[in-house]
């Protein structure tokens, strides 16, 4: 190199800086598309898991109410002597038949909750709030899980205990057909199994059982009213 040759120290500069600029200008595009990627991805599994939500808490509304009827049928049940069960109006039967149910839950499945916590969704929610109401939520079924099964093994019970009385073939019979044969009325059902000592004190263990699932079951409600008031502004 000739060396009065002058080294082009200007445009050798402002290229370098062009390509900086440029490597720059692409990492923050990067930057910007996968935040963007993962703001919609966010917001599509928020808003999948709210309608989820919001579904579930109706079934969970209901099922309470449900499980309030047959609490209340349990409790007239054992409250009443047979000659006062033989008495009753035909109403006031069919609704003691429903203490025969076993405890009614909801669908706990959780697919759109599945899916957004296996999609890592959860540790990009900033809302601290919205972030703490989903994991109550997650944590939900496996809390009434025991209830529900200790409440459940006891209507097995007293479906077994109950098995030689009648009352299954009678409840049967009050809504199917043809009807079977020989079973005795819902009524003769309901008072041979009021005067077998060992169906009633299944029937109160039912009640105490019974309501504590149910209560445990309605805190459902409030969790998921946390994350559908939490998820508002993430919904579309």
């Amino acid at each position: 190199m000739n060396e009065t040759q002058k080294i082009p120290w200007k445009r050798i500069s402002v290229e370098a800086a062009a390509i900086v600029t440029s490597i720059l200008l692409a990492f923050s595009i990067d930057a910007w598309w996968d935040e963007r990627s993962d703001r919609i991805s966010l917001t599509g599994a928020i808003t999948n898991l709210s309608v989820e939500v919001a579904s579930a808490r109706g079934e969970i509304e209901g099922a309470t109410q449900r499980n309030l009827d047959r609490i209340d049928a349990l409790r007239k049940f054992v409250s009443l002597s047979p000659d006062e069960l033989m008495k009753l109006d035909d109403d006031s039967i069919q609704f003691l038949a429903q203490m025969f149910a076993v405890p009614s839950p909801f669908d706990a499945s959780g697919f759109a909750l599945q899916g957004l916590l296996a999609g890592g969704n959860l540790d990009i929610i900033a809302d601290e709030d919205l972030g703490a109401a989903i994991i109550e939520w997650s944590q939900f079924p496996k809390e009434i899980e025991r209830d529900y099964a200790d409440a459940v093994q006891v209507s097995m019970m007293r479906f077994e205990q109950i098995a030689g009385r009648g009352a299954l073939s009678a409840i049967r019979n009050t809504r199917e057909n043809p009807p079977i044969p020989g079973a005795v009325s819902l009524r003769e059902a309901l008072v041979s199994v009021r005067r077998d000592r060992a169906a009633v004190d299944l029937a109160s263990m039912s009640i105490f059982l019974f309501e504590n699932f149910n209560n445990q079951l309605a805190r459902g409600i409030d969790i998921a009213d946390k994350v559908l008031e939490a998820s508002q502004r993430y919904v579309r």
